[in-house]
């Protein structure tokens, strides 16, 4: 099933031909990839907007199982395409949020580099902060910097001291062999970098 909208035209519901037991599985993947490609562009062109941060086809094909199941549901029943249009609407609003949550991302990461562009850094230093801000998850320790960045020990703890002088970083309550780091971005501190 297909919903497309045409400019000065009433928007329209299409239930795309259900897979036959005769046609071949890449076939009729290709069908359902083409629907949700033709999907997305339809939608981008209702918005009226040159950029889209989100996709539907992508979050339709995180969620293939339930999308197939619903689009047989609807084809080989009544034809009631209510249940299926609110699967597509909720689809859609976890495509909406899932963009949220990567430009989120994208944008603490901007502003933390360009809060730091007078600071003079090394490549692990860069490397690392790269991969915690890019979602690496757990507590900070001198032995997981000197593991991230492929240095040893005394070399990480140099380089995590040379960050707390800068305050790029600064150390959390525990102390002695759990001593861990947080860095520090947009006034508030990043904890999480676990595996």
């Amino acid at each position: 099933m297909i919903f497309y909208y045409e400019r000065n035209t009433t928007p329209r519901i299409s239930l795309a031909p259900a897979a036959s037991t005769t046609d071949s599985g890449i076939a009729a993947g290709r069908t359902h990839r083409i629907a949700r490609a033709i999907g997305d562009l339809l939608l981008a062109r209702a918005e009226g907007s040159p950029q889209r941060c989100y996709s539907l086809s992508a979050q339709i094909q995180r969620k293939r199982r339930a999308y197939y199941g619903i689009l047989a549901r609807t084809q080989k029943g009544t034809l009631e395409v209510t249940e299926w249009l609110l699967w597509f609407f909720q689809m859609l609003d976890e495509a909406v949020r899932h963009a949220h949550i990567l430009l989120d991302a994208v944008l603490i990461k901007v502003r933390f580099w360009q809060r730091q562009q007078g600071t003079t850094l090394n490549t692990r230093q860069i490397k690392v902060l790269n991969q915690w801000l890019d979602g690496f998850e757990g507590k900070l320790t001198t032995s997981q910097w000197a593991a991230l960045a492929k240095c040893s020990s005394d070399t990480a703890l140099r380089d995590i001291k040379a960050l707390l002088e800068r305050g790029v970083l600064q150390r959390s309550a525990s102390r002695g062999r759990s001593t861990s780091y947080e860095l520090k971005t947009d006034g508030a501190t990043l904890t999480s970098i676990r595996r």
